[in-house]
């Protein structure tokens, strides 16, 4: 995952730091788009087609910032091996876990776009961009963000592309089916 070489960093780094309060804050919290529902794709694909639209092109607060995708791309992993072939004329070197960067030399933010576009909802999950799916599927995703360091986990569900009642059933499954197994979970690795 992306984060982990910076989440371990921040530990180690402080350590060292001197509290202004009456200890130190070493928790690392992350946020991520989250959808759980029962059909394992279709929660996937949901949370994917919100996390586009919230990224959208057309989103008055991404105007100015024309490396955007560029940099998302290459934060969630790189350019998917399965999509190399149809970039493989704006691929550069090796970035992120080995995966090869989009080289936008060119000027053209609109290969990185649809680049971005292109990343299935299956990759996102895979590499912890989303947490999504069944309540299994979003367990995997967690336990993602767990090895990397994350001590907390904020999801963002209500999108205009995720309705009321679509948020208020994934809370429900989180609440019932993954929250109790995340329990579990840290009661037996603490040996309770």
């Amino acid at each position: 995952m992306y984060l982990t070489p910076h989440i371990k960093a921040y530990k180690e780094r402080v350590r060292e730091a001197k509290p202004v309060g009456t200890f130190i804050n070493d928790q690392w919290l992350s946020s991520s788009m989250a959808f759980c529902g029962w059909d394992n794709s279709a929660a996937r694909e949901l949370a994917a087609k919100s996390l586009r639209t919230f990224f959208g092109p057309d989103r008055p607060y991404l105007k100015d910032h024309t490396q955007l995708y560029e940099q998302l791309v290459a934060s969630w992993g790189g350019v998917p091996e399965h999509l190399t072939a149809n970039f493989a004329r704006y691929l550069k070197g090796e970035g992120v876990a080995g995966a090869p960067e989009v080289d936008l030399s060119g000027g053209s933010a609109q290969i990185a776009t649809a680049l971005w576009n292109q990343i299935d909802a299956e990759t996102l999950v895979d590499r912890g961009v989303l947490v999504a799916g069944d309540p299994e599927s979003c367990l995997r995703s967690i336990a993602i963000h767990e090895v990397a360091g994350v001590d907390e986990l904020q999801f963002l569900m209500a999108t205009e592309t995720v309705l009321h009642d679509k948020v208020t059933s994934s809370i429900e499954l989180f609440g019932t089916h993954v929250i109790p197994e995340l329990k579990k979970r840290g009661a037996r690795r603490d040996g309770c």
